[in-house]
């Protein structure tokens, strides 16, 4: 498995862009052979890596240059997810979660009172946050990760991917063909169907209605819906034996998906259509 680096600089000028192009790609030096998993970017300079054997690394100048923070872990660090430039949290494997309010100079120890692995975090506010992973487990905090509550998400399929539009609303997504989605904070968590024989990757939403979900289906790179996950349609782009494995949108119009083996595409029309970008580069693309 290679690494993720050769995509930062193309997704953050693509994010940050105000009008639609496509991107440029600018191989760049992470500082680390570890596999790198997750990646965001909370401005133009300011972003963050994380990856094998508890792999922290920050980034000030768009990423030209990346220098490693300490979370105090060695355990591989999945995903991330960042309010702003200074405040975030990160989780792993073995039920490692850590929180950080000035940048990732120090990190703050977080107790679910689990070993399960998670595989994705996702921030609301600076008081709720979700984690989701193995065999189903979803944690919910409401006073910025002091405390953990264990959610019922109604399957023991392993969770890959959680996002929320507020604090009442969100989905996951998993192996098994799992979606689920709640309307109550995950108070409660019920099903939502999509016709694919294989995993689910990666979720995300840009209102109420219109989301996509990437996955590892052949020939299919994601599937769309226009109504709030009562009905998804499957999404084509040309022969495509490969995962896909993160998904992206700057707002209804411009999003991108990365995948195996370099896979990359972009679209300028809210999903309508796609072109596939060359990247230079054979590595798995995971954020």
């Amino acid at each position: 498995m290679k690494k993720l680096f050769t995509l930062f600089l193309a997704i953050s000028a693509f994010v940050f862009s105000n009008s639609y192009s496509q991107p440029n790609w600018t191989i760049q030096t992470s500082g680390t052979s570890k596999d790198l998993f997750g990646i965001k970017f909370t401005s133009l300079s300011t972003g963050y890596v994380v990856g094998d054997s508890g792999t922290v690394r920050k980034s000030v100048n768009g990423g030209s240059s990346w220098f490693a923070l300490n979370p105090g872990t060695s355990y591989t660090v999945r995903s991330l997810s960042f309010l702003d430039n200074n405040t975030g949290y990160i989780a792993g494997d073995q039920g490692v979660l850590r929180k950080t309010t000035n940048g990732g100079s120090n990190w703050f120890v977080l107790t679910s009172g689990l070993a399960t692995d998670l595989r994705s975090i996702y921030a609301v506010d600076q008081n709720i946050v979700f984690a989701c992973g193995n065999n189903g487990l979803v944690l919910k905090t409401t006073n910025g990760g002091v405390n953990w509550i264990t959610q019922a998400s109604g399957t023991i399929a392993n969770l890959n991917s959680i996002y929320f539009l507020n604090a009442n609303t969100g989905w996951l997504v998993g192996d098994q063909i799992t979606i689920r989605k709640t309307t109550n904070g995950g108070s409660s968590w019920f099903i939502q169907a999509v016709a694919v024989n294989g995993l689910l990757t990666s979720v995300k939403f840009s209102d109420e209605n219109n989301g996509i979900i990437t996955t590892g289906a052949t020939n299919v790179t994601f599937y769309k819906t226009s109504d709030g996950g009562n009905n998804w349609n499957p999404v084509f782009i040309g022969p495509n034996n490969y995962t896909s494995r993160c998904i992206d949108f700057v707002d209804n119009i411009y999003g991108y998906i990365g995948g195996d083996i370099g896979s990359y595409y972009t679209s300028g029309n809210g999903g309508i259509s796609w072109a596939q970008s060359p990247g230079g580069t054979s590595a798995w693309i995971y954020g």
